[in-house]
């Protein structure tokens, strides 16, 4: 019958070195394979992100009226912004230019 244990004493400095010798001859598979890994949750993370996420109806449609309440905003906020420049063209359509700056004649 064949003995589970032996009565071999263990030697720290043998084990270091097995460690070792085993880490030398794998460790590019180590390392290939923990790359795989992380590619791969990447890709899951990804995956999930962009096309298993799904949001309540409530949460939706709280996402659509507030998009169209910014929208209404912005549009409101061009049409003052447009007025203003109006006001300006008008006004300086109003003021005489004495002379020309780029070639310094005067009318």
């Amino acid at each position: 019958m064949m003995q589970l244990f032996s009565k071999k004493t263990l030697h720290v400095d043998e084990i270091i070195e097995q460690i070792g010798v085993w880490w030398f001859r794998r460790s590019s598979i180590v390392f290939l394979f923990f790359f795989f890994i992380v590619i791969g949750c990447g890709v899951f993370s990804w995956y999930h992100s962009m096309y298993v996420f799904r949001w309540s109806e409530e949460r939706e449609m709280e996402y659509r009226l507030s998009r169209n309440r910014e929208v209404s905003f912005q549009k409101d906020r061009f049409e003052s912004v447009l007025m203003m420049l109006t006001k300006r063209k008008e006004s300086f359509d109003l003021t005489p230019v004495s002379r020309d700056l780029f070639y310094a004649e005067t009318k």
